[in-house]
Formats: C-alpha cells, sequence, structure tokens
C-alpha cells in the first residue's frame, strides 16, 4: 500500500492520473479548486507535477484525495515503477497532446496512459523524447547529468520548472595549456551557473547538448570563457562558426547506435525505431556523410588531451568495472569531490584489450560520450 508520502517523487504521473479521475467524477477544475479551498493556478501546477515543495504538495493533495475520496493506491496503482517526467516536461515545452499524438503517431489516449505511469516501449519513448527535445534518459528519469533541451531557454515555459530543468544558454570555449586554440561547446544555463560554482576547484566536469562531457584537470586550463547565444561573436579566440548549438536532442544519438548496428539498405526495418525518426536520421547522416565507421566514432571515442599539446583518441571499454574514470567523473559531478587522490587514472582500451594508466596531472582535459557515461553510472550503481 502507497501513502501520501509515495507521491511527490512521482507528481508528474499522479497527475495526469489525477486529471483522469477528474473526467471520470466530471469534477471540472474550477469545483474542485471551490470545494477543497486549494487556488486554480495550484491546481494546474498538482496536475502538470510542477510543485516543487513536498510540504506544500502533499497538504494540497491531501485536500483533494479527501474531497475526491480517493487513496494514493488509486493515484499510483499498479504503475509506481514505471514513473516519468513526461507531462511535466510537456507542459515546460508547450505542446499539447493533441499537438504530441500528432507528430509522433502515438494516440492521445496512450500518451496519456504512459503519462500516468504505464510502461512505454522503446519506439514510443524515442518518439516522446524527440518531441520534448531530449534523451528517452531525461524522461524515464534514469538521468545523472544536467537534463539537456535541445530548446532556447525563451521559448521554454520556466516559471513552474524545477531547478534542475533549463534550455539552451550559448558556449563554453575551453584553452589548454600547450594548446594555441579554444574548443567551443553548447551549454544550457544551468551548466555555465555550475561553471561560476565550480572556478576555483581543482576537477571539474562540464556536461554539454552535443552528447560531450568534459572532465577539466582545471590546473592546466589556461582561460575558460563563456558566449551568450546573443551576444556578439567572440573575438580573437578563433571563433568556431560550425559548432553545434545544442539542436540535435540527445535522443537522436540513442537511436543512431541502431543506425550503426544495421546495414544503410536495411536501416531500421523492424527495428526499435520510427518511421519519423528514421527519416530524420536518414537525412542528418546523408547532410554530414557519415559511414557506419564514422557513426561508432561519433559515439564512443574519447579524446585524451595531453598538457604538452598532444592529444590521443581512445575508444574505452566502459563495461570493465575496473576503469575509475567513470567513477571520478560520478564523484566530482554527483558529490562535488574534487581533490585529486591519485596520481593515474585506469582504462581498458575496447581495440585492444590493453590496460592502461594515464598520469592524471599530465592531462588537461578529457572528452567522453556523455549517453554512454551515464549509461555506465547507472548501471554500476544498479549492480
Amino acid at each position: 500500500m502507497y501513502t501520501l508520502e509515495d507521491l511527490f517523487d512521482r507528481r508528474s504521473p499522479v497527475g495526469t492520473r489525477l486529471e483522469q479521475i477528474l473526467m471520470e467524477k466530471k469534477c471540472t477544475k474550477a469545483e474542485l479548486s471551490k470545494k477543497t479551498g486549494v487556488s486554480r493556478p495550484t491546481i494546474d501546477k498538482v496536475l502538470s507535477g510542477t510543485i516543487t515543495s513536498k510540504k506544500n504538495y502533499e497538504t494540497h493533495m491531501s485536500k483533494i484525495m479527501n474531497y475526491l475520496q480517493i487513496t494514493p493506491d488509486i493515484l499510483l496503482g499498479n504503475n509506481a515503477c514505471s514513473s516519468n517526467r513526461v507531462r511535466e516536461i510537456r507542459s515546460i515545452i508547450r505542446i499539447s497532446t493533441e499537438k504530441m499524438a500528432s507528430a509522433t503517431g502515438i494516440s492521445q489516449e496512450r500518451l496519456q496512459q504512459i503519462e500516468a505511469g504505464e510502461k512505454a516501449t522503446i519506439t514510443e519513448l524515442r518518439e516522446i523524447a524527440m518531441q520534448l527535445r531530449t534523451s528517452t534518459h531525461v524522461i524515464t528519469n534514469q538521468y545523472f547529468f544536467e537534463p539537456q533541451f535541445s530548446e532556447m531557454e525563451y521559448y521554454m515555459d520556466m516559471k513552474d520548472a524545477l531547478d534542475e530543468i533549463s534550455g539552451f544558454w550559448g558556449h563554453v570555449g575551453i584553452k589548454l595549456c600547450g594548446i594555441d586554440k579554444y574548443m567551443w561547446y553548447p551549454i544550457n544555463s544551468n551548466t555555465r551557473k555550475m561553471i561560476y560554482k565550480g572556478i576555483d576547484e581543482e576537477l571539474m566536469v562540464i556536461p554539454c547538448m552535443n552528447n560531450k562531457v568534459l572532465f577539466l584537470n582545471m590546473s592546466n586550463i589556461e582561460d575558460i570563457t563563456l558566449s551568450d547565444f546573443d551576444a556578439d561573436t567572440p573575438s580573437g579566440k578563433n571563433w568556431d562558426e560550425h559548432v553545434s548549438c545544442g539542436e540535435i536532442p540527445l535522443v537522436v544519438y540513442e537511436a543512431l547506435e541502431d543506425y550503426e548496428e544495421n546495414s544503410q539498405v536495411t536501416l531500421y526495418n523492424d527495428t526499435e525505431n520510427s518511421t519519423e525518426l528514421y527519416r530524420y536520421l536518414m537525412e542528418y547522416v546523408r547532410k554530414n556523410g557519415w559511414t557506419e565507421e564514422d557513426i561508432f566514432q561519433l559515439l564512443n571515442t574519447s579524446v585524451f588531451y595531453y598538457l604538452d599539446g598532444r592529444k590521443k583518441s581512445t575508444i574505452i571499454d566502459f563495461y570493465q568495472d575496473s576503469d575509475d574514470i567513470i567513477e571520478t567523473i560520478e564523484m566530482v559531478y554527483g558529490y562535488d569531490f574534487t581533490g585529486i587522490e591519485q596520481n593515474f587514472m585506469f582504462y581498458i582500451d575496447a581495440h585492444d584489450e590493453t590496460e592502461n594508466f594515464v598520469n592524471l596531472k599530465g592531462i588537461s582535459m578529457m572528452e567522453l560520450p556523455l549517453l554512454k557515461v551515464e549509461e555506465e553510472i547507472f548501471r554500476r550503481n544498479d549492480q
């Protein structure tokens, strides 16, 4: 049996289920507000799952459940294990169920079922994530880094958004010691704030909007520049006119994994990708002229930048639990661990299975595939 305290962490699907109950009971939001004393704007926040105070949420829900004569079990049903954030994010992105149904081919009824917590297929999740401009990791609450949304923040409805959600802000330019140029990466506004917060630490992890996560040894960083998208082009810092603006949702990189695993002749026939996503991928791959090997490298390559100016590309076997790169990234980003306790970091090369030790003090930056790192952090924590 579930209790009132169980509802807050699942407030998005709870809101969808509550809306279904209101329809079944033919109770309007105006009537609910009048009978419970909960204001109309607050009712809307309860239904969209965007209330951020657990205490306030439980107070309002107690009044609502008492009036409707329902229990937490009725709200959660048998689907509590399938919590997702679809409804909450849909509200922030400002897309209706009607529009999403039209764009995805998923019926409104089925979308409401998914929002209420029913298990969705990977095809449905990818379709939904595509429309919400994010990844399936984010909409299923299986993310570790800042949620990335391929949307300008001023197009998003941020007034009720949780603090962790933000849109595209601009770029971070990083100049490493020993390399006479800046490297530019797209970031959201929360990542910009995080850079300010951690600028004086020994280590920093920066999640970017182009499926890259950066691991910085700050002692070997010469300069970091933040450039607002609406500002003038940075002068004298070799601005890259072709740098991504975070316009590609991370779900596209997820789907490219299947592209790489299938031949380009029978691509996606009877696979886990929808026709719409397939068309997008085909156009994107064709535009960039990528081969299957190019896609594999895009999704899996890590790059080490050394203090002396050298750089090395490699494919790290993240599934080897003995590597400590993942663990260090998790500690620095998730737990604010910033001290360097070892001189060397260990990893296994996926190509030749060699066991490698890299001197961290000689590294300026590691550029790693964000989705791969995020998946591995969750895999290890689930063991």
